[in-house]
C-alpha cells in the first residue's frame, strides 16, 4: 500500500520540450504543488491561467502563508494579476523543506547533465523550447545561460543525494522523464484524483479549483449520486450565472428551452411590454432569463423562503429587476398578469426519478393527483379573473399532455391549447394563447 502524501515539490528545471511538468501536474491538481527555483527570485501563481512555465511557484495555502510572511518584510513590485517580483528573497530548498517538514512530501528534483552546451543549445531551438525572454539573447548569451543552468543543476543534484530525493536529468527524453514522474505522482499522491466518467472536463477542473485538499470527499460524494451543480454551487442557464444548493432544483436543459419557446412565442404574438409571472420560481432562473432579454415587467413568487433568498441573490449577479414575492402559487390571483409561466411540481408520486434527484427538494419535484395539482389549481384561479392572460406557458410531465389539454378545454375555452417537445421528442411544454389577441 503506497504512503499518503500532502505536497509535491518540483526542485529545479521543470521545462521538457514545450510543456513544463509544473504546468502538466496544475492542469489536474492546482494549489498541491510547489515549484521552487532558487536561480531566480521571481514566483508566480500560475493556475488557472498556465502561461508561465519556467522559475514559477505553484503555491497551496500553506505555502502562500509562507510566502505572506516574507512580501511583509520584504520590498516588492506587482507583476499583474500573476504574483509579485520578490527583491532581496532568497527561498532556498533548505526553507522549503524546513516549512514541510511534518508533512509528507512527494519530492522529486530535475536538472541538467551530461551534455555539452553546444548540444542543449541545439536541442533548444530544435525543440522550440527557448524562452519567450530569451528571443532576443544572441548564442554566446544562450551559452552563458545554459552555463548557469548547468551549474544549477550540479547544485540541486547533489542537494537531492544529501536529502535522499530522486533527481532527473531533463537534458534527454525530456517527456519520457515528464510522464514517468506524473505516472509517479498518480501512483502515490492522494489527491490525485481520477475524474469519474459522468463528469465533464469543465466541471472536473472546476470541483478541484474550488476543493482542491477536498478532493476525496468530493469523490465520495459524487459515487453517492450527489449532483456535480450542487458542488460547483452555480450551472449556467441560457448565458446567465445561476447560483444553486439544495434549496433549489438544478436547472435543466429542457428549462433553457422553456425559455427559448417562451420568448418565441412573446414575440411571434407582438406582446410588449408585459407584466409577467413566474409561478414557482425556485432559482429564479426562468425570471432571470426571461427579463434579460425581453422588455417587461417580471414578478417571481415562491412559498420557499430561502430559494427566494437565493433567487433574489441570482437576480442581483444577473443585474436583473425582479419583484419577488413569498406566496403560494395556488392562491395568487391571475388578474393582473399578460403573460403566466410556470415550471411546477409535476411529477407523481408513484413515478420513477433519478438517483440523484433525491437530494433536491422533494417539494419542487412531485405533485399530488397524478402530478397534475398545481395545474388544475393555476387554470382554476385563471378561469375565475376577470382578466384572462394573453399566453399561458407550463413545462410538463411527458404522459401529462392529453390531460392537461382536456382540463384546458372544460375550464377555460378562450385559449388555444399547443403542446411541443423536448429535445428528446417528448411532450415537455404546453402554451396557451388567447383567441382573439
Amino acid at each position: 500500500m503506497s504512503e499518503i502524501y500532502k505536497n509535491i515539490i518540483i526542485i529545479g528545471r521543470s521545462r521538457c520540450g514545450k510543456n513544463t511538468l509544473a504546468t502538466k501536474i496544475a492542469e489536474v491538481l492546482p494549489y498541491h504543488m510547489i515549484h521552487v527555483d532558487s536561480l531566480r527570485d521571481t514566483f508566480f501563481k500560475i493556475f488557472p491561467k498556465l502561461e508561465i512555465g519556467v522559475d514559477t511557484a505553484i503555491i497551496n495555502k500553506k505555502f502562500q502563508k509562507f510566502l505572506t510572511s516574507y512580501l511583509k518584510k520584504m520590498k516588492t513590485q506587482s507583476h499583474g494579476e500573476f504574483g509579485y517580483i520578490l527583491e532581496g528573497l532568497e527561498l532556498s530548498f533548505e526553507n522549503v523543506l524546513k516549512n514541510f517538514k511534518n508533512e509528507k512530501n512527494l519530492i522529486y528534483g530535475l536538472g541538467i547533465e551530461n551534455i555539452t552546451v553546444e548540444k542543449y543549445l541545439e536541442q533548444m531551438k530544435d525543440n522550440d523550447t527557448i524562452y519567450d525572454w530569451t528571443y532576443n539573447l544572441s548564442d554566446n548569451d544562450l551559452k552563458k545561460h545554459i552555463r548557469s543552468e548547468l551549474k544549477h543543476s550540479k547544485e540541486i543534484k547533489n542537494f537531492c543525494l544529501e536529502h535522499k530525493i530522486p533527481f532527473y536529468n531533463t537534458a534527454q527524453n525530456r517527456e519520457k522523464v515528464l510522464n514517468e514522474i506524473i505516472d509517479h505522482i498518480k501512483e502515490n499522491y492522494k489527491y490525485f484524483p481520477t475524474k469519474p466518467k459522468n463528469i465533464t472536463d469543465v466541471d472536473w477542473k472546476l470541483l478541484i479549483e474550488k476543493y482542491q485538499s477536498q478532493m476525496e470527499e468530493v469523490l465520495n460524494r459524487l459515487e453517492k449520486n450527489y449532483p456535480v451543480q450542487y458542488l460547483i454551487g452555480n450551472v449556467d442557464f441560457y448565458d446567465c450565472f445561476i447560483k444553486v444548493n439544495e434549496n433549489v432544483l438544478i436547472p435543466r436543459f429542457e428549462t433553457e428551452l422553456f425559455v427559448e419557446k417562451i420568448l418565441k412565442k412573446m414575440e411571434e404574438n407582438k406582446i410588449i411590454k408585459p407584466n409577467i409571472i413566474d409561478l414557482g420560481t425556485g432559482s429564479g432562473c426562468i425570471a432571470i432569463a426571461i427579463k434579460k432579454n425581453f422588455d417587461c415587467l417580471m414578478n417571481a413568487l415562491d412559498i420557499n423562503e430561502k430559494a427566494l433568498e437565493l433567487a433574489k441573490e441570482n437576480a442581483y449577479k444577473n443585474h436583473t429587476e425582479i419583484n419577488f414575492m413569498k406566496k403560494n402559487m395556488i392562491k395568487e390571483p391571475m388578474d393582473n398578469y399578460d403573460v403566466v409561466i410556470s415550471n411546477p411540481p409535476y411529477v407523481s408520486s408513484n413515478e420513477s426519478v433519478g438517483k440523484e434527484t433525491k437530494y433536491e427538494p422533494q417539494n419542487a419535484i412531485f405533485a399530488e393527483d397524478n402530478g397534475l395539482f398545481f395545474y388544475k389549481n393555476i387554470i382554476k384561479n385563471i378561469k375565475v379573473s376577470k382578466k384572462k392572460p394573453k399566453l399561458i406557458a407550463f413545462e410538463i410531465g411527458m404522459n401529462q399532455g392529453e390531460s392537461i389539454k382536456k382540463l384546458v378545454e372544460e375550464n377555460i375555452t378562450m385559449y388555444q391549447v399547443q403542446i411541443e417537445k423536448d429535445y428528446q421528442n417528448r411532450d415537455r411544454y404546453i402554451f396557451l394563447k388567447k383567441i382573439g389577441d
